[in-house]
């Protein structure tokens, strides 16, 4: 009996040894980030939002936040004190996919947001369904300008203005337009 509880003591050792050693492979530890953590006072995420393009920007006023919404309730933001981060990572044909702002911090000269993309592994069973990815973070006020690190590789500076790029504008050629206006921007 005592050789039997030995054996099986000995075996379950060396399959929790041979498990705990799986675990972190060969990653080296995550870098500490600079900065201070900035707060994250709301967040808006989701899967099935309006939102089919691709884009990573900074949102300052209350009128650009609505247009984001396609006519949608719009969520409260306080853009007198408040900046909204928004990271959408636009049409997707399946489940599976995700985009998280996972940490903001600010440098003193600069605000670092970290963005963090999913995607489903080469083979998986997915759902077949049209997603829309996208993850908003409300932050206090912010006058740096913002850096964007994508998947821990850094991207983009982002300066403090509306912006709104993607792959899917419905223009036929390319220019250049000023839009000065709600009738223009309507257009």
């Amino acid at each position: 009996m005592r050789m039997l509880w030995f054996g099986m003591s000995t075996i379950l050792l060396v399959v929790l040894l041979a498990l705990s050693g799986c675990e972190g492979g060969n990653t080296p530890p995550a870098q500490p980030r600079e900065g201070q953590q900035v707060p994250v006072l709301k967040e808006f995420q989701g899967t099935q939002g309006p939102f089919p393009d691709r884009g990573i920007f900074v949102v300052q006023r209350a009128d650009v936040w609505a247009s984001l919404w396609d006519g949608q309730r719009v969520p409260d933001v306080d853009f007198s004190q408040q900046t909204v981060l928004v990271a959408l990572m636009g049409q997707q044909q399946t489940a599976g996919y995700a985009i998280r702002i996972s940490d903001v911090r600010a440098t003193g000269q600069q605000v670092v947001a970290y963005v963090m993309e999913t995607r489903p592994a080469p083979g998986a069973v997915t759902a077949q369904m049209i997603t829309n990815p996208y993850h908003m973070v409300v932050v206090p006020k912010i006058t740096q300008p913002v850096v964007i690190v994508l998947n821990d590789k850094p991207n983009t500076l982002l300066p403090i203005s509306d912006i709104y790029q993607g792959t899917q504008s419905k223009l036929a050629e390319a220019r250049t337009i000023v839009i000065r206006d709600r009738l223009a921007w309507n257009r």
